[in-house]
């Protein structure tokens, strides 16, 4: 709980935060969980690539309707026409990209899903040791905050085809136009390459340590509730309250930091736009008051219209580059839980412990959960089947850290555990835990009833199995 002083135990850790992994180990791992949805994402990408094109096609229309009116004395029959073919295409454009968002859509929430259930998988197999140097809140928002955090990666994965496809295109028109306002446009590509590389060079920095501050802000109240007791009997309400509140002051600094970011790069990227926009009105008009071939309104216009195509996907793309940052930074959380050595766990030639009673054997036991600080040392003794044994000792003496070495929820760094003839090393973990059943110290109730929590250990026990063993502990009278 917080209740160590200002600052809490986050200042007593003594962890240094790590080094974020590379981006190609981050985005290799992305792309693996996007492995299943591949045809549904292909399938949504051709629908975005045709939806570009059709609106690709929406400024030659309005370019010819232009000059129909003020150079080829049009007819009105002509000009509807344009305007019903303007519709047209912005429908289709508009169904087509409508269908894609619905396709993908399906394929975001599956690939959340998957990394969800990954990741919780692993945790749930995490060894003991990790789930207790781990705040409970912090893991908890890596199952939840982080995979979401996903998602924006994702979607600009998802949409840089169609991105790249229509700045290609926006640039292909804007030649065919006028070649001088094509080259007069790309002017403003080494701007917004030098702001992407800016931004994206800090940016996961900066997400990183941004989430990693909301993380610890999750396990600091998940903490301070479950031991909301032990605080208000101390009188610690205020001083956990102060605690928290600075955990948050800087989840808020780093976050401010990152919105800071965020809105900088938006406003550059358009002001750079608007120079492009600035520099082509600039050469069209020298173009048609100087002696070179003049270009039409239409033209003029047409350069105007694909100028804002052509700079929406560098802005997209620039965004892009720090929500990327953002997804990295939550991969990056997310790959501490996937990459936790596990300690405990099954050697490849295991046993199966047989249920039997065959007693239970410590020899030369040590253990520590901190180097050099033992808890057991050098203990030996037996139980012998059949036998009631009591462990008596001062708090801190190692009664239950006994029983978590039973279990095998920790291995000695010396010695071995013996049920029978069998060391526990060597046998599996389910069948060990089959055959050992554990009341602990203080106990826990699942969300549900009565029953369903005396039947989590063995769900296929009947009702009648159920009342029997509740008349034989006693608990039948008040429950």
């Amino acid at each position: 709980m917080g209740m160590h002083g200002r600052g809490g135990p986050h200042r007593l850790s003594g962890k240094r935060e790590k080094r974020s992994r590379p981006v190609r180990l981050l985005l290799g791992r992305m792309i693996g969980y996007l492995g299943p949805f591949k045809r549904i994402m292909a399938v949504g990408a051709v629908f975005a690539i045709l939806g570009t094109l059709v609106a690709v096609f929406d400024p030659l229309v309005l370019t010819m309707g232009i000059d129909v009116v003020f150079y080829a004395g049009g007819t009105f029959d002509t000009l509807l026409l344009l305007v019903v073919l303007y519709v047209v295409l912005k429908v289709t454009s508009w169904t087509l990209r409508g269908i894609n968002t619905w396709i993908l859509a399906g394929a975001q929430a599956g690939f959340v899903q998957r990394v969800q259930s990954d990741v919780y998988g692993h945790l749930v197999n995490a060894d003991l040791s990790y789930h207790k140097l781990e705040q409970s809140g912090n893991v908890t928002s890596r199952v939840t905050t982080d995979t979401v955090s996903l998602t924006t990666g994702v979607q600009v994965m998802i949409s840089f085809a169609s991105q790249v496809l229509m700045l290609v295109s926006s640039l292909y028109l804007l030649w065919s136009a006028s070649a001088l306002l094509a080259l007069t446009s790309l002017v403003v590509v080494p701007g917004v390459a030098v702001l992407m590389i800016l931004f994206g060079t800090v940016g996961q920095r900066i997400m990183l340590a941004s989430q990693r501050a909301y993380g610890k802000v999750s396990g600091q109240i998940a903490e301070d509730l479950s031991g909301v007791h032990i605080a208000k009997s101390f009188n610690r309400e205020d001083e956990i309250a102060a605690d928290l509140s600075e955990l948050n002051q800087k989840a808020y600094h780093h976050g401010m930091r990152f919105m800071v970011l965020m809105s900088l790069m938006q406003p550059l990227v358009r002001s750079i736009g608007q120079f492009a926009v600035a520099a082509v009105l600039f050469v069209g008009g020298s173009l048609a008051v100087g002696t070179l071939p003049a270009l039409t309104i239409g033209e003029i216009f047409l350069g105007i219209i694909l100028i804002g195509r052509f700079m929406w996907p560098l802005l997209g793309l620039a965004m892009g580059g720090t929500q990327i940052q953002a997804s990295l930074a939550a991969m990056d959380r997310i790959s501490d839980v996937i990459d936790a050595k596990r300690a405990i766990a099954d050697l490849p030639d295991a046993e199966i412990l047989a249920d039997e009673s065959d007693g239970i054997t410590f020899e030369n036991i040590t253990f520590s959960y901190v180097p050099d600080t033992p808890v057991l040392k050098a203990v030996d003794f037996t139980i012998n089947p059949g036998e009631m044994v009591a462990v008596v000792g001062h708090t801190g003496a190692g009664k239950t850290t006994l029983a978590a070495l039973i279990n095998r929820f920790y291995d000695p760094q010396e010695g071995r555990i013996l049920i029978g003839s069998h060391d526990l090393r060597k046998v599996t973990l389910e069948s060990l835990h089959n055959a050992v059943s554990l009341i602990p110290q203080e106990p826990y109730l699942f969300d549900g009833t009565i029953m369903e929590n005396i039947r989590y250990g063995r769900p296929e026990a009947t009702e009648k199995e159920i009342h029997d063993l509740c008349k034989i502990i006693g608990a039948n009278e008040f429950i």
